[in-house]
């Protein structure tokens, strides 16, 4: 019995153990044998969020502005993903780009770290509202998209509804109709456009000086567009920023002036008509940028 006693003692101690580790392992206190979250790699999935007010069905039309625009990401896009933890980036970055099979594939390296969050950013080069947006490439430079700050612990970032890419800058679109002999304002103008700039203060910096812009002139239209800077977050106690137009048309020279609330995310459209050689602003609307089809995407590491 002696022997039998001095077996047991020497038992108890590994059984315990034993029902320490399941316990541990049952109440998510502990994992055993699992990957640590260094080794666990971030994957994504992203898309853009289209404002409420952004109702545009012609798909054609938001085709073609997307090339310049973005109201939806394409295949080659590249998003920049930073990792910050306590406050404070910790120098954990990567970029993904989306691949002709809708996913985001990883440039880098970008792993799991439980409590930190992540932000992604469109395009990856901002530096800036570029003065000179007369190309699609400087046009998408200064066009800046930013997710929240969201959190994993699993590993894959949700940029998607709530949590999807939003505008932080102003987008203005000038449309230009009428006719300058001969026909009725509302017409098409197929006439030949020069010199056409944009003038106020702060336009591209936000800051107290007066700053000229070349807007965007999509496929030859009669229509400008140009990202600004965004001077106000909300719409309460919005100061509006005066705007000088000056262009010439058949050999005309016009100018006026426009009123710009230029609040971050918004899309202000002006409708001017030229008529009896005279340019006339004809009222602004409050648009999303154009809608499309959500491209949505997700990285596999194992491909």
């Amino acid at each position: 019995m002696k022997t039998l006693n001095l077996e047991n003692r020497k038992m108890l101690p590994a059984a315990l153990c034993s029902l320490f580790l399941a316990w541990t392992a049952c109440s998510g206190e502990a994992v055993i044998n699992g990957p640590e979250e260094g080794e666990i790699p971030v994957t994504v999935q992203a898309e853009i969020s289209n404002l409420p007010n952004d109702t545009r069905t012609d798909n054609a039309a938001e085709d073609l502005a997307n090339a310049y625009d973005r109201s939806r990401f394409v295949e080659g896009d590249v998003i920049l993903v930073t990792r910050t933890y306590s406050g404070n980036n910790d120098n954990n970055i990567a970029n993904y780009k989306l691949g002709s099979n809708g996913r985001w594939s990883i440039q880098g390296s970008l792993s799991l770290r439980i409590g930190a969050t992540y932000q992604a950013t469109f395009p990856t080069n901002y530096n800036g509202i570029e003065w000179n947006q007369s190309t699609t490439a400087n046009y998408l430079k200064s066009n800046l998209l930013k997710t929240p700050d969201i959190s994993s612990s699993t590993g894959e970032l949700q940029f998607t509804g709530a949590n999807a890419f939003v505008h932080q800058n102003t987008k203005i679109t000038l449309v230009f109709t009428g006719a300058a002999t001969g026909s009725a304002a509302g017409d098409v103008l197929s006439g030949t456009f020069s010199d056409f700039t944009v003038s106020g203060e702060g336009l591209y910096s936000g800051k107290n000086t007066q700053e000229t812009m070349n807007f965007y002139r999509p496929d030859g239209a009669a229509t400008w567009c140009g990202i600004v800077y965004p001077k106000n977050q909300e719409e309460t106690t919005v100061a509006s920023t005066a705007i000088s137009l000056s262009l010439t048309y058949e050999k005309v020279n016009y100018k006026t002036e426009i009123s710009c609330p230029m609040v971050a995310g918004q899309h202000y459209k002006y409708n001017l008509k030229i008529q009896n050689n005279i340019l006339v602003p004809d009222g602004m609307e409050i648009e999303g940028w154009l809608k499309g089809d959500e491209t949505t995407g997700n990285f596999d590491p194992t491909t």
